[in-house]
């Protein structure tokens, strides 16, 4: 879509006039954005000052993006900050939030900073307006002590998650600072390793060991969660009695029962035929298996068989 915007022709009048009305708005959001942080600049710097820097948790985040991350998705992307932050380092990102203020002031952030890549959407964290397998990597951060369920946050969040991503959940240790549940909103005073981790599992997804960064008067975690890819089922041994079985089932059929075991023939009755049907299994590269013999000859009706052997 951005690429055919930037193809248009910008002297035609109406795309002129759409362009000078896209200005307008965006610089209403700048504007909406100047006065958020005007209007909330202190209660934000007092709860800033109490953890550890957040450019810090930024490039903890950033080293453990999966390796060749693709998808992006920020839930309770709020500022849109870690969009900026991230998006960069993949292909699109995508980030939600239920708050139409909250979205307007990402909006404005982005395009402020030039990000190109990125999508806003309003949406529900317990109701992700996603297909299943659909991101490569799931960004929580300081979301979760909002939630009344932080278990049916993550499930939702490990359902969207490819196999072989990731989830980063970022939020506070266990603290006895209530005053944040009065002056901030907060519902839950940290988590416990072994909490997030609880619920990392139940939702499918394999713990991997947390990460804390110590504050003034707050430690923040990281919990990471990732979602195993499935194993391929155990590789099958296929033994083929006879030249006479191996040409009637044909020899890719074979390999294809087998693609990562064993196939053995047995009773190639000659070395002719033994070489025709070595030629005809280096052709089937896609299908090779990891060992494939051949025993041919008087050899192959008693114990002390002379063997090809071929490994891939």
């Amino acid at each position: 879509m951005r690429e055919f915007v930037r193809r248009l022709d910008p002297k035609h009048a109406r795309i002129a006039t759409d362009r000078a009305r896209l200005d307008a708005l965006q610089q209403r959001r700048q504007t909406a954005a100047a006065r958020f942080f005007r209007d909330n600049a202190q209660r934000w710097d007092e709860l800033r000052a109490l953890h550890v820097a957040d450019r810090e948790i930024e490039r903890a985040l950033a080293h453990h993006l999966p390796l060749g991350a693709r998808r992006l998705l920020d839930i309770g992307t709020g500022t849109g900050r870690l969009l900026e932050v991230l998006a960069p380092k993949v292909e699109q990102a995508i980030g939600i939030d239920q708050s139409r203020e909250m979205l307007a002031l990402a909006r404005a952030n982005l395009a402020r900073a030039g990000i190109d890549n990125a999508d806003i959407r309003q949406g529900d964290m317990y109701a992700l307006p996603f297909e299943a397998d659909s991101f490569d990597v799931v960004t929580i951060h300081h979301v979760l002590h909002y939630a009344d369920d932080p278990s049916a946050a993550l499930s939702e969040a490990a359902r969207v998650v490819k196999p072989g991503g990731t989830v980063l959940v970022v939020d506070f240790s266990p603290h006895d600072l209530v005053e944040l549940k009065r002056e901030h909103a907060h519902v839950h005073l940290g988590f416990a390793d072994n909490q997030v981790q609880g619920w990392l599992k139940t939702a499918g997804l394999t713990p991997l060991e947390p990460i804390h960064f110590p504050g003034r008067r707050l430690m923040t975690g990281i919990w990471r969660g990732e979602r195993v890819v499935p194993q391929r089922a155990p590789a099958r041994a296929v033994a083929i009695q006879g030249f006479r079985d191996v040409r009637r089932l044909g020899v890719s059929r074979a390999l294809a029962a087998a693609p990562a075991g064993l196939v053995r023939i047995l009773a190639a009755p000659d070395r002719g035929a033994e070489r025709t049907l070595w030629e005809t299994v280096t052709r089937l590269t896609p299908l090779r298996p990891a060992f494939f013999s051949v025993t041919y000859g008087a050899a192959a009706r008693r114990a002390s068989a002379r063997t090809r052997r071929w490994h891939g």
